[in-house]
């Protein structure tokens, strides 16, 4: 029987995905639990938490950083799309199944399509509400806080650079509708930088809690608190704008503008829209508070009364409302000019309103037109004396040509950089430039950085942990393209010091093979330690369960031997790589990578020593046929291979290698390589496309239809590094170092 449809918290995906607790399994450990207990893992942890149970009563501490919601929206996504479209909802808020039997795990009244009868049954809109009542609420009932909170705790137990405050204070108050789809909302929400902090009372409250008596005083409600904490209030809207016929929203309006007097704009999905603008202006000029919704009619009620006592009454209120939406449709009017290179209304404006134009999130018009690659406006900015604005920094530390790059706009990159704009300025986070490229993988922007000789050795921060260099942030990323770009301008494989990571520390913990091929081919050490904890990329590659990357690790020679005794989490103190084999082994890891991962370790884990030589690359196993013997086996060593007087062709050599390891090795020993796996390969080596390699070709002939276990066993057995080297050399045509390779290989294969 199948399992009910639905997603799980707390299980193996979960945790990975968001990065935050582990539950369960042999260490039996729950960092939400324990960090909003205000406890840790050692003193350090503890330090860090220490302050969660003060924030459980401090709504103003119960924002959530932007990447956070967007990380919430790729996890529930297809889950969220799926079950509303195979549901109803009638009358009586009740789910209808449309479908019976009905394979969706349910968390609320649910009855069939028959049960409804004629009852009025719409189509569920995979909206707010429902988010909160399928994930958040189930999720975090056993915790007794919020999403946001229950997120943080977790997240700050587990990074040891990250501050408690820093990532649960909101300077940022979203105000938005529950009835808008959520993809809207994120839509929307993705405009601010990730890193931005914002107070959303859906993740912010604890929806299982009693939310009612919460607001019984408008003023000493959560809205408030966090509202006069924040530094600015922006709502949500979609095209409709219905959200601004909500009651909470006007009221909230009202609390920013006349009480609080915080900024506050309007945010649209598509800010430079100027027929979307009107039609939202058109509709707030008309909006009368007392023709506003709400969820639950006392709520209104509350609102309303509120409003009549406030200065002005609820002809203030609707004034204030009016007056708000043409602000934001002057400002609006400029952004579209500037994003759509209208030079004509740009010039119009007088040098000061432009020079003092700021976005919801302090971008000025020259970031505006740098990201849309809008130069002309651009260079009709710079006449009227906005060089000023080159260094100008919006919210998060970007300056116009960090927008650039972050979007990958060429044109506006040239066109700045030309100005003499700084490539090396650094954003909050501490990225450049180039980290931006690296991150979101633009190749041409990076290429043009690197000709303007942007620096490749500057530190930044990147998923809460400092020490990011451009080159370790694409290995994160897993851009390879990008990777090899950096590594041939000479970026550094890794730095000494306790707080930078390793670029092959970061492809090992994501898993991107072809990456970490590139990377190892340039020389990257193996068993470095340079990890904030001590780790090795095998340990992260184990702990992951990437078994892809595991193979080629250990199949290059990595040493399974190494202690990572600090580690916070290894209290037992457990040798080599046995704590990390049983963190991959916890409960609800339904790839089973756990016990491929053991096979590859007993079956390929022969001591390495400190020799650094491989003297197999797979071991053959007993299904295979027995192979003939060379007269002595062929060892590579890697500080050899590597202080050859032609470094860079002895690295290529070195790449090979791990490529056609790593080819082996994605087949875990069993199963046959078909053809179009040998083209793929052979392309990646020779620098050519799949088509330009004819399937006749001798390399594509010797190597499909073999076993991956075969393969290794003759690569192991015969094959000569120069060899190898000469023979992709000439892929697309016969050579006699082919016609060799060839006989070599058919003679492995008849054995």
């Amino acid at each position: 029987m199948l399992a009910p449809l639905g997603l799980q918290a707390f299980d193996r995906r979960f945790e990975d995905h968001f990065g935050i607790t582990m539950t369960g399994g042999p260490l039996g450990i729950d960092d939400v639990a324990n960090a909003l207990a205000g406890k840790g893992w050692d003193e350090a942890c503890e330090t860090r938490c220490r302050s969660f149970p003060k924030f459980a009563h401090d709504p103003s501490m119960w924002g959530m950083k932007v990447k956070f919601i967007l990380k919430l929206w790729t996890f529930i996504r297809d889950d969220l799309s799926g079950y509303a479209a195979a549901h109803g909802m009638d009358d009586e808020y009740r789910h209808v199944c449309y479908v019976q039997p009905c394979e969706w795990e349910h968390h609320c009244d649910c009855i069939s399509w028959e049960e409804a009868g004629d009852g009025r049954v719409s189509q569920l809109n995979p909206n707010m509400h429902l988010v909160v009542q399928r994930y958040v609420k189930p999720w975090t009932k056993r915790y007794g806080v919020g999403l946001a909170l229950m997120i943080n705790a977790g997240h700050v137990a587990r990074m040891p650079c990250m501050k408690a405050e820093d990532i649960c204070h909101a300077s940022v108050f979203i105000s938005h509708s529950w009835a808008e789809r959520f993809e809207d909302f994120i839509a929307t929400l993705s405009k601010l930088g990730t890193d931005n902090v914002v107070w959303v009372c859906s993740f912010a409250l604890n929806q299982n809690g009693n939310i009612a008596g919460a607001l019984e005083s408008i003023d000493r409600s959560p809205f408030a608190v966090a509202m006069h904490s924040a530094t600015r209030v922006l709502v949500m809207a979609d095209s409709s704008a219905d959200v601004l016929s909500r009651c909470w929203v006007v009221l909230e309006l009202h609390l920013a503008t006349q009480k609080y007097f915080k900024k506050y704009d309007i945010c649209l999905p598509d800010d430079s829209d100027e027929q979307l603008w009107t039609t939202v202006g058109e509709k707030l000029k008309k909006l009368d508070v007392q023709n506003c919704g709400a969820f639950d009619p006392a709520d209104k009620q509350a609102i309303l009364q509120y409003a009549s006592r406030s200065d002005g009454g609820i002809a203030g209120l609707n004034s204030i409302v009016n007056q708000t939406a043409t602000a934001a449709m002057k400002r609006a009017a400029l952004m579209a000019a500037a994003a759509n290179n209208n030079v004509d209304s740009i010039a119009s404006q007088c040098p000061s309103s432009v020079l003092e134009w700021r976005s919801f999130d302090d971008q000025s018009l020259l970031h505006i037109a740098a990201k849309h690659n809008s130069i002309s406006v651009l260079r009709k900015l710079l006449s009227m004396g906005c060089h000023i604005l080159l260094e100008h920094c919006n919210d998060i530390g970007m300056t116009p040509l960090s927008m650039c790059a972050d979007e990958g706009a060429i044109a506006g990159l040239h066109a700045l950089l030309s100005s003499r704009a700084d490539a090396n300025h650094q954003s909050l986070n501490g990225f450049t430039t180039l980290h931006y490229t690296a991150k979101n993988g633009h190749l041409k922007a990076m290429q043009l950085l690197l000709h303007c000789k942007a620096c490749t050795e500057v530190h930044g921060c990147n998923e809460g942990f400092p020490g990011h260099t451009p080159l370790s942030v694409a290995s994160w990323h897993g851009h390879a393209k990008l990777v090899r770009v950096l590594t041939e301008h000479k970026a550094q494989l890794e730095h000494e010091g306790v707080s930078t990571v390793s670029a092959l520390h970061m492809t090992a913990l994501n898993g991107h093979v072809d990456t970490a091929v590139i990377l190892i081919g340039m020389r990257a050490s193996i068993d470095s330690q340079n990890d904030h904890y001590g780790r090795t990329p095998l340990m992260l590659a184990v702990q992951h369960g990437h078994v892809a990357m595991v193979a080629l690790l250990v199949s290059l020679g990595a040493r399974q031997d190494i202690c990572c005794p600090s580690y916070a989490w290894n209290q037992r103190k457990l040798d080599g790589l046995q704590f990390f084999v049983e963190l991959c082994g916890r409960e609800g890891d339904e790839s089973h990578a756990a016990e491929m991962i053991k096979g590859l370790l007993d079956r390929r884990g022969q001591d390495r020593g400190n020799s650094g030589k491989i003297k197999k690359i797979i071991q053959p196993m007993d299904e295979c046929p027995e192979l003939p013997k060379a007269s002595e086996a062929k060892e590579l060593n890697i500080g050899s291979v590597a202080s050859k007087p032609e470094g860079r062709r002895a690295a290529q050599e070195h790449e090979i290698r791990a490529m056609l390891v790593f080819l082996t090795a994605g087949k875990e020993g069993h199963g046959f390589v078909d053809t179009a796996d040998v083209k793929i390969l052979l392309s990646k080596i020779a620098g050519v496309t799949v088509a330009d390699i004819p399937n006749s070709h001798p390399e594509v002939r010797l190597l499909a239809g073999l076993s991956a276990q075969q393969i290794a066993c003759y690569l192991a057995e015969w094959a000569d590094p120069e060899l190898i080297r000469r023979c992709f050399q000439h892929l697309t045509e016969e050579s006699p170092e082919n016609a060799e390779l060839a006989r070599k290989a058919q003679e492995v294969h008849k054995a």
